[in-house]
């Protein structure tokens, strides 16, 4: 019989359920907590940026108009002026009283003709850039204040944008160049993770609060967002790194203020906190795991002793379950239902295997009555054909061998026999079988000796040859084999 078999403990299976669950809740837990920290500080990162969105934009705004409203003032008075000192003078005074404003204020008179409140620098600087704004000052109808795309200024070399705007008549042009940090010290500072960047209407960065720590090919990236037209989009993807985005346009003239948040520095604020969780849930895991061990263990003895005797055992028979039978708890409850289910089991066995012989010997019974309805009247016809055709030997042969046929299958003794015999009778049957239809068939018996004294089921053959015969050998006109073939899978001997 095979023997009970089990893997592990019942405490330690228990206390890795436990375990498992708990992981899994944690888990679950962990990855919900994540991701409802990180929409909250997201969404509190975006309603923090509106507001500074909105504040920055609000002083931009105000800048804007006092740089165009200084312009004007200068462009009104500039261009009543006759003498080259008195220009001078007043684009000194200008550039002192705005200095704040503006690094440089520069006036182009003519294009052979510029004057700057340094204007010792005039004699070797490129003015090609000033001219470019006087050409397309004086060729419009347009009097107000012009804004450029940001430059380097040839006189002090920095990066600068110009306000400039014509004189009344349309002739001449006032260029200031704007102090750009200056202009954007009271915006938004840089916090960890966004910066801001503020962007003329063409996309082109004027200025930003990182713009130091942005190298070339992150700052080409961040230029080609800008020039695409953000609308409504909330986040974009630059050199692989996500942001998220908030714009505001038409803060100073054409330009645009722009806020980039990288996801991952959302991401980064909630790992302090999802550790800080990590390591209570792994204390949490080992205080479970010693109090599930000990628990286990008390709870289960009971079942690991019951279960010992089990497996010690060759069957459930075997099995002295009297002292757990009369506890009044599930153990005696199980115990009570083992003995019932083996004494069951036992007389279901005994049931099948009384059955199983029943109904192999109703099957022999049946083989074995298959010979005497259908094939003995066919035969005694034959044999009364043969002895009034005056074949008497034939007919004598044939009632031999019908006599042995009937002897063999009424014979009660036993329903096994030898496949000796059985072969034998066989023969018999096919002898009787070709006197009816002669040149029907023939046959072969190949059976090594070796195999004549298995046991096999008495009159096997005769019904299968029988069978053969009546549905296989249909056409007449044709001469069939009949091969009889032995091999030995299970001899009873």
């Amino acid at each position: 019989m095979r023997r009970f078999k089990f893997q592990g403990s019942f405490p330690r299976k228990i206390l890795l359920t436990l375990l498992v669950l708990f992981v899994i809740s944690l888990f679950v837990w962990t990855v919900t907590e994540y991701s409802l920290m990180r929409n909250t500080l997201m969404q509190q990162k975006i309603i923090d940026l509106d507001q500074m969105l909105l504040t920055s934009s609000d002083y931009l705004g105000l800048y804007g108009q006092n740089i165009s409203r200084s312009t004007l003032s200068l462009a009104g008075v500039i261009g009543i002026l006759d003498t080259e000192e008195s220009i001078k003078s007043v684009l000194v005074s200008f550039r002192d009283e705005f200095s704040s404003q503006y690094q440089n204020v520069v006036y182009v008179k003519a294009p052979d003709e510029i004057y700057s409140n340094k204007t010792h620098l005039l004699e070797i600087i490129n003015t090609d850039i000033y001219y470019e704004f006087y050409r397309k000052a004086t060729g419009s109808t347009y009097r107000g204040v012009y804004i450029s795309e940001p430059y380097t200024s040839p006189i002090s070399l920095e990066k600068t944008v110009a306000a400039y705007a014509p004189t009344s008549d349309g002739k001449h042009v006032v260029i200031c160049e704007v102090d750009v940090s200056q202009m954007t010290n009271s915006i938004i500072t840089n916090d960890s993770g966004y910066f801001w960047v503020i962007s003329s209407g063409s996309g082109n960065i004027v200025s930003s609060s990182d713009l130091n720590n942005i190298d070339s090919r992150t700052l080409s990236g961040f230029e080609s967002v800008l020039r695409s037209k953000l609308g409504t989009k909330r986040s974009v993807e630059i050199n692989g790194k996500n942001y998220i985005v908030k714009n505001r346009a038409h803060v100073f003239f054409d330009w645009s203020l722009t806020v980039f948040i990288a996801e991952s520095a959302i991401t980064e604020a909630i790992y302090p906190v999802i550790l800080k969780f990590s390591v209570i849930g792994v204390i949490v895991i080992a205080v479970m795991a010693v109090l599930s061990l000990v628990l286990g263990s008390y709870i289960s003895r009971p079942i690991v002793t019951l279960s010992d005797k089990i497996r010690n055992a060759e069957n459930l028979s075997q099995v002295d379950l009297s002292a757990e039978m009369k506890r009044s708890d599930e153990i005696g409850i199980l115990a009570t239902s083992l003995s019932e289910m083996n004494d069951k089991i036992n007389n279901l066995i005994a049931q099948q295997e009384q059955m199983a012989d029943e109904r192999r010997r109703l099957e022999i019974d049946v083989l074995q009555g298959q010979i005497h309805p259908h094939f003995l009247g066919n035969t005694l016809t034959c044999i009364a054909s043969l002895v009034k055709d005056g074949q008497r030997e034939k007919g004598y042969r044939a009632i031999v061998m019908l006599t042995k046929l009937m002897h063999y299958s009424i014979s009660q003794t036993t329903a096994i026999t030898t496949l000796a015999d059985e072969l034998e009778a066989t023969r018999s049957y096919l002898e009787l079988r070709l006197m009816r239809s002669p040149g029907l068939f023939s046959y072969n018996i190949y059976v090594p000796p070796a195999h004549m004294e298995c046991m096999i089921p008495k009159l096997i053959l005769q019904p299968i040859v029988e069978n053969a015969i009546t549905h296989g050998f249909v056409e007449q006109e044709r001469t069939y084999q009949l091969s009889i073939v032995s091999y030995v899978k299970d001899c009873m001997t």
